[in-house]
């Protein structure tokens, strides 16, 4: 290396160093101004924000397959309460993969990669078989693994638009009449999964905005009102039958 050289790798490094600051710094006010955010909208829907998770949801819904991913899984911005009979949690995730590969010189190598996304759940009073409704090209990846086969409709419209998939044809059937799915329809944005007592809402691969929130906890106390009355009876928690 000429003496050029060795005199520039110096001040590479501290542009690169300083770079790296700028961009942390950044992060940090972004990260504070979206709290700031969300705790505001927490407000004015009358939730609870903390921005830990006073619930361990990486465990206690892990039967979710969004939940139940990677390792190093992590929720955090919490806003959670009760929305007419139902509990609602509103959160950001944070997950990491390793996935494997070939290096510059062609040896097998293994890199973590991040992943976030923002979920809403709702604990209700209905134990739901389960259930998968995702937009087609959606997390692919995690519909392919459930082993399920696709459950069509009679609306060409609406199997085209979303990929259905759970092991009890009759209740996909009994949940998504026409009515339900002309409001799946109204938004396509939404991912739903139903399990348990819970219903799980996912809107693509990023962090929600407030305004999101508000959306996705509309959906839930939609989708809830149009539950047939004879289904409801069903698969109520203490019901006729489960």
């Amino acid at each position: 290396m000429t003496s050029d050289g060795l005199a520039s790798y110096p001040l590479f490094l501290v542009g690169f160093v300083l770079l790296c600051l700028i961009l942390m710094i950044f992060s940090y006010y972004a990260e504070k101004k979206r709290r700031e955010e969300l705790l505001l909208e927490s407000l004015d829907l009358g939730l609870t924000f903390d921005q830990n998770d006073p619930f361990s949801i990486e465990t206690r819904y892990e039967f979710f397959s969004w939940i139940d991913q990677g390792h190093n899984r992590t929720a955090y911005n919490v806003m959670y309460g009760t929305v007419d009979d139902f509990e609602i949690k509103a959160f950001d995730y944070r997950f990491y993969t390793m996935e494997s590969g070939h290096n510059a010189a062609g040896n097998p190598s293994s890199n973590e990669s991040r992943h976030d996304f923002s979920a809403i759940i709702a604990d209700t009073k209905c134990l739901f078989k389960e259930l998968h409704i995702k937009p087609e090209g959606f997390f692919d990846r995690i519909g392919d693994a459930l082993g399920f086969a696709d459950i069509d409709f009679e609306s060409d419209e609406f199997s085209r638009a979303y990929c259905v998939k759970g092991p009890d044809k009759k209740f996909a059937y009994d949940m998504i009449h026409p009515r339900m799915m002309e409001l799946l329809m109204v938004d396509r944005r939404w991912s739903m999964e139903f399990k348990a007592n819970c219903i799980m809402l996912v809107l693509g691969t990023s962090n929600f905005t407030p305004d999101q929130i508000k959306d996705g906890i509309a959906r839930v106390r939609q989708m809830m009102a149009l539950i047939p009355d004879y289904l409801k009876q069903q698969i109520a928690i203490g019901g006729a039958s489960q």
